[in-house]
């Protein structure tokens, strides 16, 4: 499969578009070198990594972080020095456990209440330095509900022993431009810039992933870093061991962080193109380009975080063009519970005329809701204007507590909510969706036991009143996670 992929991709009989992909990879990857280089000359000593503080928005390392070397884990479980020095080996498990109650579900008609148990589990395996420049990776996961009946199970929820990840690699540790340089071909499953268009999911029971190629510059310590990557979505099942990607599905693009050697300024460039061509009904071929720009000030106590995002294409047949911006600023005090006020405001376009024969409503691909725009995952980046006010404190090293009050409007009043199940093309509804509470405490009762409890209650507003029935819904949740 993935020899059939790369010829496609490399092949000179392509058309004008995958051409022009192509090229566009390779300004990116030129103009991000050029400039990442001059910052890595000029002061790399200087260099000091920072993360965006947005809820949900920084991604996961490469390595998960439940993985651990052979040499670690024989220092945890008390194994002497019999696997001293044994770093070559990787190896990691996670068991995740959850108990779920949700009533008035909104992403069903019906707005059932119900009531049950998730299971998860990751285990990894990989191979480094000792037979570089190949190295190898090995993801499963297994992902199980029970005791649910109202809810028709999903490919989201579900999803029997199967590959998350599998790949071979090239590593250069002193490669392309000094840097380290990897190129990967198999199956992967990662975090994007701030998680918003790609990411690997959290809290859902399954999790993104993708069959192709992938060529990394850098890594999350070097003051800049790169990747360009050829891939298809794989299509989640609930009962085969080694889901497929489908051919007609292919996704390609690019995205870097440019880091520099100041706190106040990290710079993420992106380009994505998703091509569908399996029907017209179902036809995307949607280019995605944005920014992720965020930073520090006055020694951490101040901090942003601005997401700038443009589709252009085509979408079910029309031409499509939609828009999508995040805005926040933050402010955490000094004070032994480390509290931090923050604001922002979610905005992703909506189509305005359903009749126009043109697309407007912004597509969030294979991002993850959860927490950016809310517990109950009824909203996403798309046809939202979405204010938000959060507060976060902890009261100690091991416990953090999230409160966020929402408040939802419709960009398009005569564009759909709720995944199109709820909609008004008059616009007599209003935009005025509803708000929400949020409110979330996470302990780290061991160095790999963590305890994640949530609660979440969405209060109506006068378009949900005005199409259907509209009572307030509540999720609660406990979870229990524990890294071998």
């Amino acid at each position: 499969m993935i020899r059939k992929f790369w010829s496609h991709w490399s092949s000179g009989q392509d058309d004008d578009g995958l051409r022009a992909n192509r090229s566009i990879c390779a300004v990116v990857l030129a103009t991000v070198g050029t400039f990442g280089l001059v910052g890595h000359l000029e002061g790399a000593e200087a260099f000091r990594p920072i993360s965006t503080r947005a809820i949900g928005g920084k991604p996961s390392p490469l390595i998960p972080k439940y993985v651990s070397s052979l040499s670690d884990w024989g220092e945890r479980y008390g194994a002497g020095n019999r696997f001293e020095e044994q770093d070559w080996l990787l190896l990691g498990l996670q068991v995740r456990g959850r108990v779920e109650s949700l009533d008035n579900y909104y992403r069903q008609p019906s707005l059932p209440s119900d009531e049950g148990f998730y299971s998860r589990i990751w285990a990894y395996v990989g191979i480094r330095e000792i037979l570089d420049p190949f190295r190898f990776t090995i993801e499963l996961a297994d992902a199980r509900r029970e005791g649910i009946d109202d809810f028709a199970p999903t490919s989201s929820e579900m999803d029997d022993w199967g590959f998350l990840q599998a790949y071979a690699e090239l590593y250069f540790e002193d490669g392309l431009f000094g840097m380290p340089t990897s190129f990967s071909a198999g199956r992967f499953s990662f975090d994007a810039v701030d998680r918003r268009i790609i990411a690997r999911n959290r809290y859902r029971n399954t999790a993104n992933a993708f069959d192709g190629v992938r060529l990394r510059l850098g890594d999350d310590k070097s003051p800049w870093e790169a990747t360009l990557f050829a891939l298809r979505p794989v299509r989640r099942g609930f009962d085969s061991f080694d889901n497929e990607s489908r051919s007609s599905r292919e996704f390609y693009g690019g995205y870097a962080t440019i880091r520099g050697n100041s706190p106040s300024l990290v710079v993420e460039p992106y380009w994505f193109y998703l091509e569908n061509g399996r029907f017209s009904a179902r036809e995307r071929k949607i280019h995605t380009a944005g920014v992720h720009v965020f930073g520090q000030f006055c020694e951490g106590t101040i901090d942003y975080d601005f997401s700038g995002s443009v589709q252009w294409g085509r979408r079910d047949g029309e031409d499509h063009f939609a828009y999508a911006i995040h805005a926040e600023i933050g402010r955490t005090f000094k004070h032994s519970w480390k509290p931090r006020l923050a604001a922002w405001i979610n905005y992703g376009s909506g189509d305005g005329d359903p009749n126009d024969n043109d697309s407007g409503r912004f597509q969030e691909l294979f991002g993850a809701p959860f927490g950016m725009y809310g517990f109950t995952r009824y909203f996403t980046w798309e046809n939202t204007v979405s204010p938000v006010l959060s507060f976060a404190f902890k009261p100690t090293d091991d416990v953090k507590i999230e409160t966020l009050f929402r408040s939802y409007f419709l960009d398009s009043k005569n564009d759909a909510w709720v995944r199109g199940l709820r909609r008004d093309q008059s616009g007599s509804s209003g935009r005025h969706v509803g708000e929400e509470i949020d409110i979330r405490v996470r302990w780290q009762a061991t160095e790999n036991l963590l305890f994640d409890t949530g609660f979440a209650h969405f209060i109506p507003g006068g378009f949900a009143e005005d199409t259907g029935d509209a009572p307030s819904s509540t999720l609660v949740y406990l979870q229990a996670r524990f890294d071998f």
